[in-house]
């Protein structure tokens, strides 16, 4: 049975010209029925139960597109989620950086004691900050380097 284009009782226009099932109205879906009925055969009647099941599987693949599509704007909506939160980490080590640059800073001239980039202990003035990608060295005035996350004391 083809329900693409239907005519209204002496109307002689199409009640439903969309290709959307969803789109279709109440007095849309009554004329339907009324006019498969008033086309049938009285000797031999349709079955309006077989006509039925085929108006509900219809109604259930338009659901499941619909599901489908809100599936798709839930999964968009969590990478767009997923991406702004890079963002904000991205943005917490660049000011975690600056706060530890500005510490280190601060510790020029004093007098530090810590485990150096060989591994061995440490102690002396700091008289520069060394900053190698995410790395911060307090160099001491030996020429030794003691990494700010080595640094155990300062005086």
């Amino acid at each position: 049975m083809d329900v693409s284009a239907t005519t209204g009782v002496g109307a002689g226009t199409p009640l439903a010209s969309t290709n959307s099932f969803s789109d279709l109205s109440s007095e849309e879906f009554l004329q339907i029925m009324f006019t498969e009925l008033t086309n049938q055969d009285p000797l031999e009647p349709q079955d309006t139960t077989a006509l039925m099941q085929q108006i509900q599987s219809l109604r259930q693949i338009e659901s499941d597109l619909g599901m489908q599509e809100t599936l798709a704007d839930v999964a968009d909506s969590t990478l767009q989620s997923t991406q702004a939160l890079a963002d904000l980490q991205a943005g917490f080590g660049t000011i975690m950086t600056q706060s530890q640059i500005a510490s280190a800073g601060s510790m020029i001239g004093r007098d530090v004691s810590g485990m150096g980039e060989d591994g061995s202990f440490q102690d002396g003035v700091v008289e520069s900050v060394r900053i190698s990608g995410d790395d911060i060295s307090l160099t001491l005035e030996d020429g030794v380097s003691i990494p700010l996350a080595n640094l155990i004391r300062v005086r």
